[in-house]
């Protein structure tokens, strides 16, 4: 812009011409309620008439149209109420409120009287010594004009130097708190980084005094509380109080988010206080997985997060697979190991409970020194003493009792050995193999069993006639079995017998009269009391629906045993087998 005066350029937005000093107009909005207006007016007043001889040589780019009389500039100080220096727009960096400037007090007339008199001495001496203070103005305007732009640029570190350089001039003082301030506020990232909550309240509660009344002190006044209670909440975590700490984690309104991981490590204190090691490993694995919510309980999205859903729904400590949880630091892990070490504690404690000693004893013989782990090992301990004792009593009477049994079982079988031994000797083989197979492994009892099997006796053995005067020939079926036939008369009593191989045939001689015919047929011969054994077939023979027959004297007879039904002869079982017989 052009300066009206003297026709020099002036930098955009300057308060003052900085070569005639000439308060120019303009008015730039500041980004809070608007600063006392600032001037600087150097436009000379009138005065009384100079000589001829003492007009002051003014270059002329400086003042071009100034004469002796014109030149008499008022020096007296500004107060800060009309001074307004060029501000900046409203920038992430600078507050929404900038308080107004404290005023200065004006100057006394006396002082402002002795000001014009020295004036006018100094123009008496002539007029090259009018322009130096004024010169000397300029260059503080110009150099203000030059913070004002800062501050507008949010240069703070530049415009504290420069408000700092210019001292005491008009309100620099007021500009240089706050840009002094600013800087501050802006360090606050760094402090964060440094963990230096100290200063950064002390920091937000000089903001929060500064801009009283307005916006920005309500906000840092806001922040500052959220600092102290964050503050607290670290402490309390420190301290071990975790309750408390999480407590004030959750109070915070702007910083909680930043603080999600120590949130969860707090609930994973907890329940590790409380004893719920499931719920430790949950919160971990929320640390892990930076959800402090805890939103994969809600919504999970694999299969780990459905697995500790599970875990999470039913309560659960019967956890395997804590290898999913990572942790990153000594605390972490340190709370995994605890969980680790609790889960197996509970698993402990259940086998103990449960009687299973051995198994209890192993579980927590890998956590010693965890609670009472130790105490509850020794009583596991103590009970499988106690158990292996009571077994091993258990055992001795129970091998007491066997002994005994097989004592009265060798006795048995001696006994029944013997009475096998007896039959045998009385001719009954069957019924003697039967016990000698009763007590195979006594002794010789197997060999003798086989024994009792006689040889196969020849057609004709135990041949037995009961007459002369009749033939009777018995005709045996072809095939693999035998036949022993005897013959009664009707008082029971045996009047023929023999012995028939298959295939062969035998007779008997017989005097005429009615008799009854048995047959007995088998593979195995046991002698003539058990015959074939309970391997034979044992039949009574009837003639049609009677078993007597009639025999003439003088007559020959041919009985066929047949396996088919043809015949005149029929048969029927004979009770009791070979005891039938």
């Amino acid at each position: 812009m052009q300066c009206p005066r003297c026709g020099n350029q002036v930098p955009e937005g300057a308060l003052f011409c900085t070569v005639c000093g000439l308060k120019l107009d303009v008015r730039t909005e500041m980004p809070a309620p608007d600063p006392q207006e600032v001037q600087a007016d150097m436009t000379p007043t009138e005065t009384h008439e100079a000589q001829p001889d003492m007009t002051p040589m003014a270059p002329q780019e400086a003042q071009p149209d100034m004469t002796p009389q014109e030149v008499q500039p008022d020096m007296t100080p500004v107060s800060p109420q009309e001074m307004q220096p060029e501000m900046m727009p409203t920038a992430p960096q600078m507050p929404d409120e900038v308080p107004k400037a404290a005023p200065k007090k004006q100057k006394k007339a006396g002082k402002i009287l002795a000001a014009l008199a020295v004036l006018v001495a100094l123009l008496a001496m002539g007029g090259i010594f009018v322009l130096k203070p004024a010169m000397e103005r300029d260059k503080l305007v110009q150099r203000y004009n030059e913070g004002t732009a800062c501050l507008k640029n949010g240069d703070y570190s530049q415009a504290l130097a420069i408000f700092d350089e210019l001292g005491e001039f008009e309100d620099a003082a007021y500009w240089k708190e706050y840009a002094q301030n600013e800087l501050d506020y802006k360090t606050i990232e760094r402090l964060k980084g440094s963990k230096d909550y100290d200063k950064i309240i002390s920091i937000l509660e000089k903001r929060a005094e500064y801009y009283k009344p307005s916006k920005i002190e309500q906000e840092a006044s806001a922040l500052a509380k959220e600092y102290k209670t964050l503050k607290d909440a670290l402490g309390a975590y420190e301290a071990g109080n975790h309750a408390e700490a999480l407590a004030q984690f959750e109070a915070l309104q702007t910083l909680g988010s930043d603080f999600g991981r120590e949130q969860s490590l707090c609930r994973a204190h907890i329940a590790e206080e409380e004893h719920r090691w499931g719920d430790v490993l949950i919160q971990l694995y929320a640390v892990m997985k930076g959800d402090p919510d805890c939103t994969f309980l809600e919504e999970p999205q694999d299969e780990t997060d459905y697995y500790f859903q599970e875990v999470f729904e039913s309560g659960a400590d019967e956890i395997s697979a804590w290898d999913v949880v990572v942790t990153e630091d000594e605390e972490t892990q340190a709370l995994k190991q605890t969980a680790v070490d609790g889960l197996h504690y509970e698993r402990g404690a259940r086998a103990l409970a449960e009687g299973d000693f051995e198994r209890a004893m192993d579980i927590l013989d890998d956590i010693p020194g965890f609670l009472d782990a130790d105490a509850l090992y020794e009583e596991a301990r103590a009970g499988q003493e106690a158990k292996e004792e009571e077994e091993r009593k258990r055992k001795e009477e129970e091998e007491r009792k066997r002994q005994e049994e097989e004592k009265a079982r060798q006795e048995a079988m001696a006994k029944t050995y013997k009475e096998a031994e007896e039959l045998y000797d009385n001719g009954e083989y069957y019924k003697a193999k039967q016990l000698f197979e009763s007590v195979s492994e006594y002794e010789d009892a197997y060999d003798r069993a086989e024994a009792c099997v006689q040889p196969l006796p020849e057609t004709g053995d135990y041949l037995v006639s009961g007459g002369s005067s009749s033939s009777l020939t018995i005709e045996a079926p072809s095939g693999d079995n035998a036949v022993y036939i005897k013959v009664y008369d009707t008082d029971g009593n045996t009047v023929c017998k023999t012995f028939i191989r298959s295939g062969e045939s035998a007779t008997v001689w017989i005097d005429g009269g009615t008799y009854t015919m048995k047959v007995a047929y088998g593979t195995e011969w046991y002698g003539e009391i058990d015959v074939f054994g309970d391997y034979g077939t044992y039949s009574q023979l009837m003639n049609g629906d009677t078993e007597l027959f009639e025999l003439n004297n003088g007559y020959t007879y041919t009985l066929q045993l047949l396996a088919s039904t043809e015949g005149n002869v029929g048969s029927q079982d004979v009770e009791g087998g070979a005891g039938g017989m």
